[in-house]
């Protein structure tokens, strides 16, 4: 699937997601994503400034559509076809 794809499903635009809304679209704490993302099972996050980091939107619809089949993102229904 591509991200295009991803994002249209879901009704979502190709944007920067950070921590606070990473967790509340996945469920995960920090330190598991952390983990995760050093075994190489979750998006890496883009470093945005000397500080700060996020996730591309479509990697994370991506990573959550990958497990489940099916993922809910903001309440939004997905058309599945």
């Amino acid at each position: 699937m591509e991200r295009s794809d991803i994002l249209n499903m879901y009704g979502e635009r190709e944007r920067l997601v950070r921590e606070n809304e990473r967790r509340k679209m996945t469920g995960l704490s920090r330190s598991t994503v952390w983990r995760l993302e050093r075994e190489g099972t979750f998006p890496k996050r883009k470093q945005t400034g000397k500080n700060s980091c996020a996730w591309l939107m479509s990697d994370l619809l991506l990573w959550m559509h990958e497990r489940s089949g099916y993922a809910s993102c903001s309440g939004k229904e997905i058309n599945q076809e």
